[in-house]
C-alpha cells in the first residue's frame, strides 16, 4: 500500500502547472486528448479543496495564470462538483420520463454534464467527478464513455468543458471500489495525494484557519495528517483541522472552555492529535519549532523540566519528544542528517535538565542513527556516563 503521508508530492505552483498541462490537452482536443486526471488519496487530503478552493486551488491559479490554447491572460472558470454514490446518477446517465403527446418514454439528458449550465458564463467549466470509486458499474462505464468520446448519447461537450476526478482507495474504507483498468489506464491519469505541512501552513494562513491550529501544526508537522483506515475513531486531517478552526473562532467570544474542547476536538482530529495539541496549547509560549532549534540552539525558547509539574505534560519532555519525531520521519524518509544539525539539536537538549536530557539524547539516537555521528554526541554521552535514569 503507498505511504501517503510521506509520499515525494510535488507541490504549490508545479503541482499546478502540472494539472494545467492536462487541462490545456484537453481544450485543445484531438486523438488521445483524454489527459484527466484522477486524483486518487485517503480521505481529507484537500483533493477537492485543491481543484475548487476559495484560495490557493487549480481554480484560483488557472484564473491568475490565463489560457495559451483560449488565448485569455485571465480566464473566469467555473468547476462543476458531481459527488458520486453506488446510486445511479441523473447528472450522468440522464432520466427517462413520459412523453404523453406521444405516449411514450423519452430519454433525457441533463447537459451539465456537457459543459451546459443554466446562469454559467464561464470561459473554462470543469466537471469534477468526486468520489468516483464509489460509482456503481454503469455509471463508471458512462463516464468511461464520456471522457473518451466527449458525448453522451450523441450529444457533444461544448469545446470549453473539460474533466478531471478524485476518488478514495479501497483500502481506506469509504466504500470505494478498485477502478476498472480501461477507465483508470486508460482514460485517466492517476495522481497520488498525500499531505504536505509545508504548502498547507501558506494556505491555512490565507484561508483564515484558526492561528491556535496553525502554530500546534507549525510545532509539530506530523498532527496535520495520520490516517489509519482500520482505526475505530477518527484520524487527523486537513478538513478536520478545518472543523475544529470553525469551532475555535466561535469559541473566541466566550473564551476556549476546556470542557467543550474536550467533548468536540477528539471527534474532528482523533483522541491521540488532541492530547497532544491540548498539551502543546499548554505550554505554547515556551515550546520552540525545530527551524527554530537548528536555528538558534542556544536562544531558543525552553520550557520548564520535571516530570510532575502538575499543570499537563511537562514542556521539556515534550520538546524531546518532538525532536525525536522530526528525526523519525527524515529517518521514515531515508533522509540525511547533516552533521551540523545534530550537534545544533544536541546544543539545544544540554540545556534540559539532565535526566530529560539524557532520555531525549537516547530517543533521537534511535530515531535517526546519524544523530550519534558527531563530535557532540559523543561528549554527551561521555559526560553523563556515570549517571543514570530513574524509573518511573
Amino acid at each position: 500500500m503507498t505511504d501517503y503521508e510521506h509520499i515525494g508530492m510535488v507541490t504549490g505552483d508545479k503541482f499546478f502547472k502540472g494539472l494545467d498541462y492536462c487541462i490545456e490537452a484537453q481544450l485543445v482536443g484531438g486523438v488521445g486528448a483524454s489527459t484527466i486526471v484522477l486524483m486518487e488519496g485517503p480521505p481529507g487530503t484537500g483533493k477537492t479543496q485543491k481543484v475548487n478552493g476559495p484560495v490557493f486551488s487549480y481554480k484560483t491559479w488557472k484564473e491568475a495564470n490565463g489560457s495559451r490554447h483560449l488565448g485569455i491572460d485571465n480566464p473566469s472558470v467555473y468547476v462543476h462538483v458531481i459527488c458520486l454514490s453506488q446510486n445511479d446518477s441523473v447528472d450522468i446517465g440522464g432520466a427517462w420520463a413520459p412523453d404523453f403527446e406521444r405516449d411514450e418514454l423519452k430519454h433525457l439528458i441533463v447537459k451539465d454534464i456537457l459543459g451546459v449550465i443554466k446562469n454559467v458564463d464561464a470561459d473554462i467549466i470543469i466537471i469534477f467527478f468526486d468520489d468516483l470509486g464509489n460509482a456503481n458499474a454503469g455509471t463508471l462505464a458512462a463516464v468511461q464513455g464520456l471522457l473518451e468520446d466527449g458525448a453522451i448519447r450523441g450529444q457533444m461537450k461544448e469545446s470549453n468543458c473539460v474533466y478531471m476526478a478524485a476518488t478514495n482507495r479501497p483500502e481506506d474504507g469509504c466504500n470505494a471500489i478498485k477502478l476498472p483498468r480501461s477507465l483508470r489506464d486508460g482514460r485517466l491519469i492517476t495522481v497520488p495525494m498525500g499531505v504536505d505541512k509545508k504548502e498547507w501552513l501558506p494556505w491555512a494562513k490565507e484561508a483564515g484557519i484558526h492561528v491556535k491550529v496553525r502554530s500546534a501544526i507549525e510545532w509539530r508537522g506530523a498532527l496535520l495528517y495520520s490516517f489509519d483506515p482500520k482505526s475505530k475513531g477518527t484520524n487527523p486531517t486537513p478538513r478536520g483541522w478545518q472543523k475544529l478552526s470553525n469551532i475555535l473562532y466561535q469559541m473566541d467570544h466566550d473564551g476556549h472552555d476546556v470542557d467543550i474542547l474536550e467533548m468536540l476536538a477528539p471527534g474532528c482530529v482523533g483522541e491521540g492529535a488532541w492530547a497532544v495539541t491540548k498539551g502543546f496549547w499548554d505550554h505554547e509560549e515556551n515550546l520552540a519549532s525545530h527551524e527554530e532549534i537548528l536555528a538558534d540552539p542556544e536562544g531558543a525558547k525552553l520550557p520548564g523540566g520535571g516530570r510532575d509539574s502538575g499543570d499537563g505534560p511537562s514542556g521539556q519532555w515534550a520538546m524531546a519528544s518532538n525532536i525525536s519525531y522530526e528525526l523519525s520521519l527524515m529517518k521514515s524518509k531515508n533522509q540525511h542528517l547533516p552533521v551540523s544539525d545534530a550537534e545544533a539539536l544536541i546544543t539545544y537538549i544540554n540545556r534540559f535538565d539532565d535526566e530529560i536530557a539524557m532520555f531525549a539524547i537516547r530517543t533521537c539516537g534511535d530515531s535517526h542513527g546519524e544523530f550519534k555521528e558527531c563530535s557532540a554526541y559523543s561528549a554527551f554521552i561521555e559526560k553523563t556516563k556515570d549517571y543514570t535514569i530513574r524509573e518511573s
